[in-house]
């Protein structure tokens, strides 16, 4: 059911209130990196991998127009907290696009507000997540079909699409807020879910009329709807088979055009403006600062330079002088040509400006009388600000220290800065610090036998004692979940406290992730039923992005698998043994916590009469022969001469096999076959035989099942007695010199009127079928060249 009842709007989309932004150079991207702070007129032109937009305005230039597009192959684009402004109504124009992705990408579209195009996310190919975005206010010119997202088929394989927590508001009368069709290739795996989707001709439009491939592995789920003028829905399975429509529908609530009133919109009075060096441009946001008079170029000469965002280390801080007035001069070191801001609690109480060499010096303002917690900060050029120092806590007027205590020894040097090097249930394969455990044990090092306090930002979470060889270890307080940035210091015997530490970042994340999903398919793709013949199963769904896939078969592990970066996940369930199987499975996440199973796919797996059946015998001249036929996708054939093994081959994908014997002798050879599992086990035998003749002339004698023959010389004899079944004789010759026989026996057909009168042309082979279910194919025969010396009765 879908729950969700906060939705992305003007408030919480689109560029970040203060962001200051400037024009870009060029709108071609083809250097890895952070672009923020951009505003670009016209199309942004993503060519690489590794790039995160963000926090820009992108313009049309009243156009067909399309904000940005990335082409095709490229891994690890993002783009997010971007206001993307198409041109509104313009008559010039016969459509426009918020977002484009092309070819087999890996794209990430996080908290943009789309408006003013005529499709806000329009998707080829690759690995697509859209999460967060509010797109609102459809308008172009004459003949544009207005989705919200689209996709037409022809993704690809490894195509994929998570679609969740968007507002998609389509003010038109047509098409839809989401459009889905397969006009243009097969669809598969997409998710759309906990998304507020409203209006257009339908709401949800998902059409599989339009060509003739598949619709799989399409789930829509938990949304909450507003009708379009039409109705919520457009589901249709056009020619499709059951195997080939897979799309179910499940949680959705028809509340859809409620929760839209609710949202803060132009429309419902919540629109604000974004300054663009005095030009304004309504937004239906938040304010951005584009710094009034800016102006730039947007010739080619190349974008700005990637962006630089890394925090520089907190500053080194250090009392010059014993405090006895209301004045304390400090100095330390942070990066070279940065600003050092001096805080007392949250007061600025003094700045400097470090030299070349990082060195800096500040007097602090006037401080009250007492104790005072004193820290400072670093701001690079590129205006990031580092971690907070470690705090100094000097005392303010006449209050001497304590008789019995041991000032330090201003002529000794402060210790050597400690480490932080692990915390306790890290996966310390990934490196990613990331935990489930929120109080963990943290280790590292430090100088021998000293005092050892770390802090997460300034608060303290904990203090412990270095042992004798420098190594120390803490359990910290109670952490909440989210990111950290932990420091810490060292105090020697002499109190002389060290600089922090190098920052180290854990990620704490104790919240149980939600149960994954699971379907069972064929190798081929199609969905498996309760009830199936075939014995080797793919299981797929979807989980946590990046967890770990324990699969079940009872209460039996069966193995594992990983989700990819858009949370899909396979598995092949291997060899089934007939009888009931309830296939469940659990993720695991990237901080070692494990979700509830699944819900149960229940198979039941039958045996059936016979799956092995012969296609082709044919010999070549050095007496080796080639036995082709079909069974099972992807299972193992044995096959026999009468008891004799003569080896295993495994069938492909569509069940096709083919299997190449040793040197033969020139007699006649009967071949069977098995179908058998992993343990050798027979789980079907072939109905009939394989029957190749010799050189010469033989008598080849059909059995109660389904025979391939192939009499290799000629003339040949075939006799068939009552319940022959259905059998092939691959090269008969009709009438002539040396033309075969075919014998029945009298209860089948007593004379060749009878024959003919059961004989019919289908294709370039006569087909002889009796009253009592048999038939006999000729390969490659006209019915015309039958002759009654072609048969016998007996």
């Amino acid at each position: 059911m879908a729950t969700t009842t906060s939705w992305p709007d003007a408030t919480n989309t689109g560029v970040l209130t203060g962001t200051h932004l400037v024009n870009a150079t060029s709108n071609d991207i083809t250097t890895p990196g952070v672009y923020s702070g951009l505003i670009f007129t016209g199309t942004v032109n993503i060519q690489c991998s590794n790039v995160t937009l963000q926090n820009c305005l992108i313009k049309d230039t009243n156009s067909d127009w399309t904000g940005v597009y990335v082409s095709g192959g490229l891994k690890n684009v993002v783009i997010q907290n971007c206001d993307i402004a198409g041109a509104g109504v313009n008559t010039s124009v016969t459509g426009t696009y918020g977002v484009c992705v092309t070819g087999d990408s890996q794209v990430s579209i996080y908290n943009n507000n789309v408006h003013d195009v005529g499709s806000p996310f329009a998707l080829a190919a690759g690995q697509v997540v859209i999460e967060g975005n509010y797109a609102h206010s459809f308008y172009s010119g004459p003949g544009t079909h207005y989705n919200g997202m689209q996709v037409n088929g022809g993704n690809g394989a490894d195509f994929s699409l998570l679609m969740k927590n968007n507002s998609i508001i389509n003010n038109q009368n047509q098409t839809d807020a989401i459009m889905i069709d397969n006009e243009m290739g097969p669809i598969n795996n997409i998710a759309i879910t906990d998304n507020l989707l409203v209006g257009g001709a339908y709401t949800v439009y998902v059409d599989s009329s339009k060509g003739s491939f598949p619709t799989t592995n399409v789930n829509i789920s938990n949304n909450h709807i507003g009708a379009g003028i039409y109705g919520d829905w457009y589901l249709e399975k056009g020619g499709l088979s059951s195997a080939n429509y897979q799309v179910t529908t499940s949680g959705n609530v028809n509340d859809g055009a409620a929760l839209a009133a609710t949202l803060n919109t132009s429309a419902n009075g919540g629109g604000t403006t974004t300054s663009t060096g005095g030009t304004t441009t309504s937004t239906g946001g938040t304010t951005a600062d584009a710094g009034g008079t800016t102006t730039g170029s947007t010739g080619s000469t190349g974008p700005a330079a990637p962006v630089d965002t890394k925090a520089p280390s907190a500053p080194t801080l250090v009392s010059d002088t014993t405090v006895d007035t209301n004045h304390v001069q400090l100095h330390g070191t942070a990066g070279a040509d940065s600003t050092v801001t001096v805080y007392d609690g949250t007061n600025v109480v003094g700045t400097g400006k470090t030299d070349a060499s990082g060195a800096w010096s500040v007097t602090t303002a006037a401080l009250s009388d007492g104790a005072h917690s004193l820290t400072a900060t670093a701001t690079d050029a590129a205006g990031n600000v580092s971690p907070v120092s470690k705090p100094l806590d000097p005392v303010i007027g006449t209050t001497q220290p304590d008789p019995g205590s041991t000032p330090p020894d201003p002529g000794s040097p402060p210790p050597d800065t400690p480490t932080i090097s692990s915390l306790s249930n890290d996966r310390e394969a990934a490196g990613d610090h990331i935990t489930n455990d929120n109080a963990p044990t943290l280790t590292g090092t430090a100088v021998a036998d000293s005092t050892v306090d770390v802090f997460d930002g300034t608060e303290k979470i904990g203090t412990t004692t270095a042992d004798s060889n420098g190594q120390w270890s803490l359990t910290a307080s109670e952490l909440s979940d989210g990111s950290h940035s932990l420091t810490a210091t060292d105090t020697d015997a002499s109190g002389h406290t060290s600089a922090a530490s190098e920052a180290f970042s854990i990620t704490i994340d104790t919240h149980e992730p939600d149960a994954p999903t699971m379907m069972s398919y064929s190798h081929g793709g199609a969905a498996v039923g309760s009830t199936t013949t075939l014995h080797d199963l793919v299981l797929n769904g979807t989980a946590e992005a990046n967890s770990k896939i324990d699969i079940f078969d009872g209460e039996k592990a069966i193995g594992t698998a990983a989700t990819s970066d858009s949370g899909t996940w396979s598995f092949e369930a291997g060899h089934l043994a007939n009888g009931s199987h309830s296939f469940t499975s659990t993720a695991t996440d990237a901080a070692g916590t494990t979700s509830a199973a699944s819900e149960a796919e229940e198979v039941t797996v039958t045996e059936p009469e016979s799956t092995v059946g012969f296609t082709s015998v044919s010999e070549n001249s050095s007496h080796v022969a080639t036995i082709k036929g079909t069974t099972d996708a992807h299972s193992q054939v044995k096959l026999y001469e009468g008891s004799t093994s003569l080896g295993t081959v495994k069938a492909a994908d569509d069940g096709s096999w083919s299997f190449t014997t040793g040197h033969l002798s020139n007699k006649v050879h009967v071949f069977t076959a098995q179908e058998v599992d992993g343990s050798g086990q027979t789980i079907a035998k072939s109905s009939g035989e394989a029957i190749l003749g010799s050189t010469g002339s033989d008598k080849l004698t059909s059995t109660a099942g389904n025979d391939l023959f192939v009499g290799n010389g000629h003339p040949d004899t075939f006799v068939f007695a009552p319940n022959f079944g259905h059998d092939v004789i691959m090269d008969f010759t009709a009438k002539g010199p040396g033309h075969d026989v075919v014998q029945f026996s009298k209860s089948v057909f007593d004379n060749f009127a009878d024959v003919l009168a059961h004989a019919t042309q289908s294709g370039p082979s006569v087909v002889i079928a009796d009253s009592a279910g048999d038939s006999l194919t000729l390969k490659n025969t006209k019915l015309a060249d039958l002759h009654k010396m072609d048969f016998h009765f007996a």
